[in-house]
C-alpha cells in the first residue's frame, strides 16, 4: 500500500485531514500484518480528490468556481479526471467478492 498523495504532498490548512488519512494508512498496514496469520486481509480505499459536494464547497469557500477548479484538477490526473463517488464505490464493491 502506498501512502495517499494528499499525505505525501499535503495542501495548506489540511493538518487534521492529512493526519487522519496517514493514520488510516498506517492502521491498515499494521492490522494486515497482525492478522495475516489468521488469513484475514485488511484493505483500505484512500482516494485523493473525489468530485463531491464537500470538495466543491471547499472551492467555493476559497472564492473559486468549483467547475473551473475541478477542470484544473482533472488536468493533473493521469487518467484525465478526478474520481467520481461511483468509481470509489466500485472499488469498495470489489472487496465483497472472494
Amino acid at each position: 500500500m502506498f501512502p495517499p498523495v494528499g499525505v505525501v504532498k499535503p495542501g495548506p490548512n489540511h493538518l487534521v485531514y492529512c493526519t487522519t488519512k496517514a493514520a488510516l494508512a498506517a492502521m491498515t498496514q499494521c492490522l494486515g500484518r497482525d492478522h495475516a496469520h489468521q488469513n484475514i486481509r485488511i484493505n483500505a480505499v484512500c482516494p485523493n480528490e473525489v468530485n463531491t459536494p464537500m470538495l466543491r464547497t471547499g472551492f467555493e469557500i476559497r472564492g473559486l468556481n468549483p467547475d473551473d477548479a475541478i477542470n484544473e484538477l482533472n488536468q493533473s490526473v493521469p487518467i484525465g479526471h478526478i474520481a467520481e463517488p461511483e468509481e470509489i464505490a466500485d472499488v469498495v464493491e470489489l472487496f465483497n467478492f472472494r
